[in-house]
């Protein structure tokens, strides 16, 4: 049985996490319908990087008045939670989407308000699950993006997929 595809709002971590192993047609266009903030696009540093994102699909949402005021308030009662965050957190709020993100600060914030909420390595068990890509080849993305910098834990990949 085929899956539906997920509606996700990705915030920075994620989209960086792709980005640097080349894996960004996937996490839009295969299961994902992948959306984020004009906030949280202008953290992705490079132009062309921009450009492919935009050419492949990915959605970027401007917030309303309403929704940018939101932003001051939660801040307010969220200490550590950039605007970018907020701005990714109030997107999928709305929007009833996933959450996609590596923020533990943010990833609680979802959590304790019911917003789904999920990082990288779901992302990667998603894409198995649905026949994207193999086990083999997840672990070798998880391998590049922990090389790379990324904070993906590399003991709860294991735990997921299997020693690297």
């Amino acid at each position: 049985m085929k899956k539906c595809r997920l509606l996700c709002v990705a915030d920075a971590s994620v989209l960086i996490d792709f980005l640097s192993v080349g894996m960004k047609n996937i996490l839009i266009n295969k299961p994902f319908e992948c959306m984020t903030t004009d906030l949280v696009f202008q953290e992705i540093a490079e132009q062309n990087e921009q450009d492919r994102l935009l050419s492949l699909g990915l959605e970027v949402k401007e917030l309303s008045g309403d929704e940018v005021a939101r932003i001051a308030t939660l801040k307010g009662n969220n200490r550590g939670l950039s605007g970018e965050d907020l701005s990714a957190y109030i997107l999928a709020e709305t929007n009833e989407a996933t959450l996609l993100t590596g923020d533990k600060l943010l990833r609680t914030l979802a959590r304790n308000n019911s917003v789904e909420v999920h990082g990288t390595i779901w992302t990667m068990s998603e894409l198995i699950d649905r026949g994207v890509i193999t086990t083999e080849q997840a672990k070798g993305c998880l391998r590049r993006m922990i090389e790379k910098g990324s904070r993906i834990p590399a003991r709860v990949c294991e735990r997921f997929f299997g020693p690297f």
